[in-house]
């Protein structure tokens, strides 16, 4: 299996992490190291304002990838949808963006309830999917 193309869409504010930073620093929790190993001062955050949501975020993102991609839905297999922020239960979220995007009637949609590790989680359960279908390709 090889990835092909990748698409980041982020929320319209960026913060610094000093307030988390110091939050646990003033529990006694050094959070400097880990910050120094990531290599991430700052974050993209949702106002609590603003229209923006994780799901609405990922529909962006899929067209974004579909266009940059120049691949159609009707190609598209498989949807995994991940955050730790779902705005629904039942139907999940990928349902909502397979309607957004106009999927082919049998494509999988799921999503998976992860928080920092969910992209890799998702990379490897889709290729398990994939390698292991008999009719997805």
């Amino acid at each position: 299996m090889k990835l092909k193309h990748m698409y980041f869409h982020h929320p319209s504010k960026l913060e610094n992490n000093e307030a988390v930073i110091q939050k646990f620093e003033n529990q006694g929790v050094s959070m400097k190291k880990i910050q120094e190993a990531l290599g991430r001062t700052n974050r993209y955050v949702v106002p609590t304002d603003s229209p923006e949501t994780s799901l609405s975020l990922g529909i962006d993102a899929a067209k974004g990838v579909l266009r940059e991609s120049k691949i159609s839905m009707n190609e598209i297999d498989i949807i995994a949808f991940v955050t730790c922020t779902p705005e629904h239960q039942i139907p999940n979220d990928s349902i909502f963006i397979h309607q957004a995007l106009q999927g082919k009637p049998d494509t999988m949609c799921y999503d998976i309830n992860a928080n920092c590790i969910g992209a890799l989680l998702a990379l490897d359960q889709v290729a398990q999917y994939l390698n292991n279908s008999k009719t997805a390709q």
